[in-house]
């Protein structure tokens, strides 16, 4: 009698065990799909900034140090971004041709809102 219980309940573990296993996948199926659904929607968004795989993909790996001084990179970086002929006309642009409109068009001015 006690063997006959014994192997009931252990088909019965054996049952419950492999539904609990099934309703864990299902979980776990399910919640992967709507994880996809929602970086779906946010990639579609704006996919530089919610979806890092883009951004990987896109950006290039950093490697490497900055093996200078503040003041160089500074000096580098002013020599870089000035234009020490700012204040000096153009002149006549030569190579552009000179077009004449054909119709005036008025805009009125832009208003601040």
């Amino acid at each position: 009698m006690e063997e006959m219980k014994e192997k009931v309940s252990k088909s019965c573990r054996l049952k419950l065990r492999q539904r609990l296993a099934s309703l864990w996948r299902a979980e776990c199926i399910q919640k992967r799909g709507k994880r996809r659904e929602k970086d779906q929607a946010n990639f579609f968004k704006n996919p530089f900034i919610h979806h890092p795989f883009a951004r990987q993909m896109l950006e290039e790996a950093k490697s490497g140090t900055l093996n200078v001084t503040r003041e160089e990179l500074e000096e580098h970086v002013r020599r870089q971004s000035s234009d020490l002929v700012r204040n000096e006309p153009l002149g006549p642009l030569g190579h552009l041709p000179r077009l004449d409109p054909l119709v005036q068009i008025r805009h009125p001015p832009a208003k601040a809102q």
